[in-house]
């Protein structure tokens, strides 16, 4: 009585199958392979029904014998077929996994090469219109240098102006720069990185160390040694920003046909994988991480509360 309530489940098990087969006909490229499958689960089920059959007739008939035998043979090659065919749905979804990916990576490339278009465009426009606009304010305000006794009571607010004029003439210089970084252009990655840590070192009371093996003309292209250095920039403002650090120790070497960059600060450190999702302090390392990724870089980041953090960038 248990092995026939056993049969029967099997077979209702089966049939299931087969449903289930049936419906990834349609949503499939290699259709043959489900059709075959499930073929073979339907003849399973069928020979279950033969076991079945043998409880109530103890004497199947050569014929039916060797039937059920030819259909067990059936079976298997339809499965091995079926399960052939599966196998190229895998290598048909790895593939198409490979092509997403690059897409991606291509999709990627072009946002950050637009982006950095639009950058240099707002640069040399904030250069070009409002640099030329301040210094014609700060000639013309010189040519009204106080002389009688009257005016020179108002220098003070002369002066004032002078000095505020200096300072937007100035923060437009950071802004374009920080925009599209000319030094970049003209000088290489090395000659940009020196520049920037100068310039941080003197506006903060933060240590900065830069070692590298790496000399003019560095022999990166173009794409990599942006992206480089804005990965750099964006570390050590999030140094400034939230890290709490003394000291920042940054090394560039060039290891056999590839760079490595890393990134190292005695700051208070975070859980990595907590700030991720938090903005903007995530989305900066979202940056970074997008941007290296769109050179086929690796980005690896260390960090436990109160250890600081350990950044290497190789590509």
């Amino acid at each position: 009585m248990l092995t026939q309530i056993a049969i029967i489940l099997s077979i209702i098990l089966q049939l299931i199958a087969v449903a289930i087969v049936i419906s990834l006909i349609k949503g499939s490229k290699y259709k043959s392979s489900w059709i075959l499958l499930s073929i073979g689960l339907s003849m399973m089920a069928f020979r279950r029904l033969y076991e079945l059959f043998t409880f109530y007739h103890l004497s199947p008939s050569e014929t039916v014998i060797q039937i059920n035998n030819w259909l067990g043979v059936l079976i298997s090659v339809l499965i091995v077929i079926g399960v052939f065919f599966v196998r190229k749905i895998f290598g048909y979804i790895a593939k198409m996994q490979e092509l997403r990916q690059e897409s991606e990576k291509h999709v990627l490339s072009a946002i950050i090469n637009t982006e950095e278009k639009e950058r240099k465009r707002m640069a040399n426009e904030l250069h070009d219109g409002l640099g030329p606009l301040l210094s014609t304010i700060k000639m013309s305000l010189y040519a009204l240098t106080p002389e009688d006794e009257q005016e020179i009571k108002k220098k003070p607010i002369y002066e004032n102006a002078i000095e505020s004029v200096d300072e937007a003439i100035k923060s437009l210089r950071e802004i374009s720069n920080n925009l599209s970084p000319q030094v970049l252009e003209d000088f290489g990655l090395i000659a940009a990185i020196r520049s920037f840590i100068g310039k941080t070192v003197t506006a903060t009371d933060l240590k900065i160390e830069f070692v590298t093996n790496i000399t003019e003309p560095t022999g990166i292209n173009k794409e990599t040694s942006l992206i480089l250095y804005r990965a750099l920039c964006e570390l050590i403002h999030n140094t400034i920003k939230h890290a709490r650090a003394n000291k920042i120790m940054v090394s560039l070497y060039k290891e056999n046909e590839g760079i490595k960059l890393l990134f190292q600060d005695d700051g208070i450190g975070f859980n990595y994988d907590m700030p991720m999702s938090r903005e903007p302090f995530g989305m900066g390392l979202h940056t970074i991480q997008s941007r290296i990724a769109s050179i086929e870089g690796s980005f690896q980041l260390k960090s436990q509360p109160g250890e600081g953090i350990l950044v290497t960038i190789e590509v």
